[in-house]
């Protein structure tokens, strides 16, 4: 809606927005790394839970999921609407945690974001690393560049 009221459209603006949350996920590129698929299935093959911890709500989430075929990978998706907290804020992490029923200091937490992912997990008891793929903005943080890199540390 604010989009639309920012274009400068005025009439049908509430019509609008609902067929365009409608639409937006037929013309979505979505794909999955080619590495991991195989890095889910040697991650759940050790018999280690898996979760996400997003920033997104989780009607995306699960679209976007679904969409990549991953939906039955994970033992809990937790997004902001879950919690009504934020990565990097503890309590996203603690909550995740306590759905997989895992201690901080029993998880890793894999992300892209130093602030958002890196911090936060830290700051909350896990063992953070950031995945890096394209190499680009190096930072003390710990990096993987590819998913497979995690079976190293489980």
């Amino acid at each position: 809606m604010k989009i639309l009221k920012r274009l400068g459209i005025e009439r049908d603006r509430e019509f609008l927005a609902r067929k365009i949350d409608e639409l937006w996920w037929d013309y979505a590129d979505l794909e999955v790394y080619p590495d991991v698929l195989e890095t889910l299935a040697q991650l759940r093959a050790k018999g280690i839970k898996l979760g996400i911890v997003t920033n997104g709500m989780s009607r995306d989430f699960q679209q976007i999921l679904s969409r990549l075929g991953l939906t039955d990978w994970f033992d809990v998706v937790v997004g902001v609407d879950a919690c009504k907290k934020a990565k990097p804020d503890v309590e996203i992490f603690r909550y995740a945690l306590n759905k997989l029923n895992v201690r901080p200091e029993e998880a890793l937490f894999v992300g892209n974001s130093v602030e958002h992912d890196f911090e936060g997990a830290k700051k909350a008891g896990l063992r953070p690393l950031r995945i890096n793929r394209d190499e680009k903005a190096p930072t003390s943080a710990e990096t993987i560049r590819s998913l497979t890199e995690v079976l190293t540390y489980v």
